[in-house]
């Protein structure tokens, strides 16, 4: 884990302490009443009170991890492995409109637009640059309100979603041609649909919140991509409220992710046949900000540890950042 992140962790505890808070006088409009922007899903709202939220997310990863091991793309690189993905870098920008259909149900149409980049490390021309762009994903939750309240908030959400990936691009035409990339890294298109399911708890006390997130996606129907067939995962979080405009927060993540292609990046025969899987525990560190109705919040976080079957990028970080208003 990098030391910026490890100062932060040692020095939020005692500079909340130190930090003079306003005892708040209405739960309702706490910072805090919505979960850290990492956790989706976890409110409803009551008939008449809509949302337009924005989120952008940026997730770095850089070398290769096999088991719990890490390596350098040039320790893997060899004549059985004439290219080695060697970093990537992932943006994602997500709009999303919350409407409350009916008590205790709330509609979320949302869209997705995904920028990729990759690079290789490769045997016969160096450091090669691989983009796709276009890549979009939109779909629609259903949010159910099990126990909406000031002291407590339970809801559990179905999501259905479709995806479509255009315009792949080859940094090197050359390059494209010698090593004969796999099909599915020919610039054009790959869809997939997906279901995803989760269950949010949030507890409300004085100066604090605690909460909770389980999750599970699977992929209904796909190309041979190299995109995830299944994903899993749960997260406890800790929200500290010193003001009630403004609190910051703690987050555990552990997810497990499974790809059905030949490489848990979807990059070419480098990697072996079959089923992989992907395991991480990650910690975040966050900030919800209310002001004017208008919510701002942001996220970072590294992993912990990470498990991989197979060769695999190694994540090194994410930052989320979002802006809501309700009307």
């Amino acid at each position: 884990m990098k030391p910026s992140l490890c100062l932060v962790l040692i020095l939020t505890p005692g500079f909340l302490c130190t930090v003079s808070r306003a005892t708040p006088t209405n739960k309702a409009k706490r910072s805090d009443h919505h979960a850290p922007v990492g956790v989706m899903h976890d409110h409803t709202h009551p008939p008449g009170v809509d949302m337009v939220a924005y989120q952008y997310s940026l997730r770095k990863a850089r070398g290769l991890i096999k088991g719990g091991d890490t390596f350098d793309a040039n320790q893997v690189l060899n004549a059985e492995n004439p290219y080695v993905l060697s970093t990537s870098s992932i943006e994602v920008h997500h709009l999303s409109l919350m409407v409350s259909y009916d008590e205790p149900l709330t509609i979320r149409p949302f869209v997705s637009i995904y920028s990729q980049s990759y690079t290789a490390k490769t045997m016969s021309h160096g450091l090669v640059e691989i983009g796709s762009k276009g890549a979009g994903l939109a779909g629609l939750d259903v949010l159910y309100n099990v126990t909406r309240g000031l002291d407590a908030s339970r809801v559990a959400t179905l999501s259905i979603s479709s995806g479509v990936g255009a315009n792949q691009e080859v940094g090197r035409d050359a390059f494209h041609q010698s090593q004969r990339l796999p099909e599915r890294m020919q610039p054009g298109e790959a869809e997939g649909a997906y279901l995803y399911a989760s269950y949010v708890e949030n507890h409300f006390f004085e100066s604090f919140s605690l909460g909770a997130l389980a999750y599970g996606q699977k992929a209904l129907s796909s190309s041979d991509s190299g995109v995830k067939t299944e994903e899993w995962g749960v997260s406890g979080f800790f929200a500290f409220l010193f003001h009630p405009s403004l609190s910051t927060s703690l987050r555990y993540q552990w997810l497990k992710s499974f790809y059905a292609s030949k490489s848990l990046t979807g990059f070419g025969p480098t990697f072996s046949e079959g089923a992989r899987s992907l395991e991480r525990h990650e910690v975040y560190f966050g900030m919800n900000y209310v002001v004017f109705g208008q919510r701002f919040s942001f996220e970072y976080g590294e992993p912990l540890a990470q498990y991989a079957t197979g060769y695999a990028l190694h994540h090194r970080s994410l930052g989320l950042a979002s802006w809501q208003f309700t009307y």
